[in-house]
């Protein structure tokens, strides 16, 4: 919640935060926010009002909280929710927000992790003003940057807040002054992705390489990754590559084609789609243990021949 004095732009009156697992509408149980930032012990060391936030923003105390902080401009960046119009009209100068995507494209849910899995060569960041819908709202400005084969969500992510704080930095003294430029979302261009949950990344492998390539880079760490199952325990996989060296004959994915161990790389060869380009395992969690892929096959006898669920 920022207060304008003079030309002091980014004087802090106060922060509305929330505990990293919480409930929400399209979730019957807790979701968690594997990207969570604890706020608390920053404000209370700034001096900075902050009051934690857990379910309903239509609760007359956050109001309430939110008014005494008289607030021009609110900045909503990670926020899960709906911000209703009684919260929208307090401020000023209205509610900005950051999307993880080119608005109107990839509105809704894990914008970067969609993208990644699509196999998009290029992705953007929006800074946006709030309104009603899901992530509807007039553009403030928007930044794209590039998706290399070898990116993960961590490194896209590291980009993007990277073009996120250059566009707050930019934009919000001239909001704040009230000159900045606003346009219209063409919302004929809208495309929605839903909302992500642990249990959609289970790996496919009759898909072909390079989508689940794509598939285990965009759910690796920080978030909880894409998985198969061996032995009928999970088996997450946090890191593959792709391997061009291997001449495959066997036409279903998923079984374990070699253990490769040398001075230049290891892992574990697993088949995918119709004699398709196999994907070298090399990083993997099992039993709640991290390893690396040559690591666990030696640890639990892994056979050539054997198939992941």
């Amino acid at each position: 919640m920022l207060k304008r004095a003079g030309d002091e732009w980014n004087k802090i009156n106060g922060v509305l935060t929330m505990p990293e697992r919480f409930n929400i509408s399209y979730s019957k149980s807790e979701v968690k926010n594997f990207l969570h930032t604890d706020f608390t012990s920053y404000c209370s060391s700034m001096n900075i009002p902050f009051y934690s936030f857990r379910e309903n923003m239509k609760d007359p105390i956050i109001i309430d909280q939110i008014k005494s902080w008289e607030p021009d401009l609110i900045i909503a960046v990670g926020w899960y929710h709906m911000i209703p119009k009684c919260i929208r009209t307090i401020p000023k100068y209205g509610v900005i927000g950051m999307h993880a995507s080119f608005l109107p494209n990839y509105r809704g849910g894990a914008p970067l992790v969609w993208a990644i899995i699509n196999g998009e060569k290029e992705v953007g960041i929006s800074l946006f003003y709030i309104e009603k819908g899901v992530d509807t709202g007039d553009i403030v400005e928007q930044s794209k940057t590039t998706v290399n084969l070898n990116d993960t969500i961590k490194t896209v992510y590291e980009k993007i807040e990277t073009l996120g704080k250059e566009l707050l930095i930019k934009n919000v003294p001239l909001i704040l002054k009230g000159v900045s430029k606003r346009k219209q979302q063409n919302y004929l261009q809208t495309k929605i992705w839903p909302q992500r949950s642990p249990k959609d990344g289970i790996i496919d492998w009759s898909c072909h390489s390079l989508e689940i390539y794509n598939y285990i880079r965009a759910q690796t760490k920080p978030y909880p990754g894409a998985f198969s199952f061996y032995k009928g325990e999970k088996l997450i996989v946090w890191e593959a590559k792709l391997y061009d060296f291997y001449n495959s004959q066997v036409n279903k994915g998923g079984i374990i084609l070699d253990i490769i161990d040398n001075e230049i790389v290891s892992g574990i060869l697993i088949s995918t789609n119709n004699q398709d380009t196999p994907l070298l395992v090399t990083q993997v969690n099992y039993e709640e243990k991290d390893y690396k892929a040559v690591e666990f096959s030696k640890r639990y006898r892994v056979k050539i021949g054997e198939c992941l669920e």
